[in-house]
């Protein structure tokens, strides 16, 4: 199965990735009116999908905030102050270690991430996984709550020079 990924189209794709998003294990109602809150009036709010390009269907989303200043709009703002990115969720039909689907859904939020020179935070129930550790994550924080523990997790900026190398390899035509 092949999959693009790219933002949703606000009017089309909502119906379908609000019942993609309440099959999630975490999810209520209320984080669901959350979502759709944001989406509405955070510019700094970035749903994306995963389309099967063969059946058309999407199957798979994630919700990312992108904090570039540190006054942040909206009501996730993630562990930190700093200009960083969040990724509120992230789900597709098929959650397993093998799911390219959810690598492809991270990849977006960590390309903008690493060109934005930017700290990535999100929470997981289950930090170890290959999902997050295979990314680069590092468990900061385990969070008590009235469910089961939650994990602050973080990745670190990476040097966007680093990203962006071949940008920087040549100065041909620089002088």
């Amino acid at each position: 199965m092949s999959t693009d990924i790219c933002l949703i189209d606000r009017g089309k794709d909502w119906d379908a990735i609000k019942q993609l998003i309440a099959k999630s294990p975490r999810s209520t109602p209320g984080s669901l009116a959350s979502v759709e809150k944001e989406r509405n009036s955070n510019s700094g709010c970035y749903i994306t999908k995963a389309v099967d390009t063969t059946t058309n269907e999407i199957v798979g989303t994630s919700v990312w905030f992108i904090h570039t200043s540190q006054k942040q709009r909206g009501c996730w703002t993630g562990p930190t102050t700093r200009p960083h990115v969040y990724l509120y969720l992230i789900f597709t039909q098929r959650m397993d270690e093998g799911d390219r689907n959810a690598q492809s859904l991270m990849q977006w939020g960590l390309d903008r991430a690493d060109s934005l020179g930017l700290e990535v935070w999100t929470y997981s129930s289950s930090p170890e996984t290959p999902l997050y550790c295979g990314n680069g994550f590092t468990e900061i924080e385990e969070i008590l709550t009235e469910y089961p523990p939650v994990w602050s997790l973080q990745r670190s900026a990476i040097d966007n020079r680093r990203v962006h190398k071949e940008a920087y390899i040549s100065t041909h035509g620089f002088w």
